[in-house]
């Protein structure tokens, strides 16, 4: 079976998490990288190309994008720009992670490597669930959050759209967050 081909916009930290994960699964081909201001020409050896204009004139017929940036606000504006312009934006699960069968995760989210996602937990679009980051039952996960490394979200969380839950950061059981926590 072909792997499928995806562009990624962003060239930072998250980008090479993002990187790994896609690598990982196998399914995934990167042709290339958008940066707004590139500081070189490659990143992690594939082009980079400065705007969606000139990702389309070298690769006209790829619709798979990711947004891996890890500002929750320029992750949102970018999702939305692809969206905008039909592309595909797929959630992407590290191959380590644990996902219940019965979680439900958005397009556009980041279930990095060593997390999980319990019975029942939702997961908005254009999350970032990190590294071992663990949401248990019953969570629900708004768009364009971040749960950062090591975060958990204990039984029934409700956590809004737009939050930083920082990293090793503990959201008891039943909690509501609206606002970002960061530790």
């Amino acid at each position: 079976m072909m792997n499928k081909q995806i562009f990624i916009v962003g060239c930072g930290g998250h980008s090479k998490v993002v990187t790994d994960a896609l690598v990982a699964t196998q399914r995934w081909d990167i042709v290339g990288y958008i940066d707004e201001v590139p500081k070189s020409s490659e990143f992690l050896g594939c082009p980079v190309f400065n705007s969606l204009t000139n990702l389309y004139a070298k690769f006209p017929s790829v619709k798979s994008a990711f947004v891996a940036i890890g500002d929750n606000e320029k992750r949102r504006l970018w999702y939305k720009i692809l969206e905008d312009n039909n592309h595909t934006l797929p959630w992407i699960a590290h191959p380590t992670a644990c996902l219940s069968p019965t979680a439900s995760v958005g397009a556009g989210t980041l279930i990095g490597a060593k997390s999980f996602l319990g019975a029942s937990s939702k997961v908005g679009r254009g999350v970032i669930v990190n590294t071992g980051a663990i949401i248990d039952h019953d969570c629900e996960i708004g768009d364009f959050s971040h749960m950062s490394q090591g975060a958990i979200a204990c039984g029934g969380v409700v956590v809004g759209s737009n939050v930083l839950i920082g990293p090793g950061r503990v959201v008891e059981k039943l909690s509501k967050i609206t606002h970002s926590v960061v530790t």
